[in-house]
């Protein structure tokens, strides 16, 4: 059975840069057994499991989340109390599924050989310049990941 509309996606490099396509056919991936109940179950992928991770689950921020919504329960709406206790509820869930590499930046002269400055920071391929910005006073101001920490 070919698939019309596939769902299950994956990460592919072309050209130096990573690609998210839905692949056809046979590929090797990493994904969530949610993820693949769901292809099973809605589009008809079967599946050949080479390994897994068993996970336990746990309510590790219950405490945490239950004097947090008490303290807002008991705030008048729009107070300090109020605010903070639901921005902090609200960022717990969002601060899991951030990346833990945030971008790092250097100012450097115009007269640098940008490839030695790749080199000096890691090797070919290690740095990924995800901006360049010409400053008037004269030297670029680069902003850079360290290719490691990407998929």
């Amino acid at each position: 059975m070919i698939l019309k509309h596939p769902i299950l996606q994956t990460k592919i490099k072309i050209n130096n840069s990573w690609r998210t396509i839905a692949p056809l056919g046979t590929w090797t991936g990493y994904y969530l057994s949610e993820e693949l109940y769901n292809a099973e179950k809605i589009a008809g992928y079967t599946f050949k499991i080479k390994r897994g991770i068993l996970f336990n689950k746990a309510y590790i921020f219950k405490e945490y989340i239950d004097i947090l919504y008490e303290m807002k329960k008991r705030s008048e709406k729009g107070s300090v109390d109020y605010l903070i206790s639901k921005m902090l509820m609200n960022s717990t869930y969002g601060r899991l599924g951030m990346h833990p590499i945030m971008e790092e930046h250097e100012i450097i002269r115009q007269d640098i050989d940008l490839e030695q400055w790749k080199k000096r920071k890691g090797g070919e391929g290690s740095i990924i310049i995800t901006n360049v910005i010409n400053l008037t006073s004269g030297p670029y101001y680069f902003l850079f990941k360290f290719r490691k920490w990407f998929w």
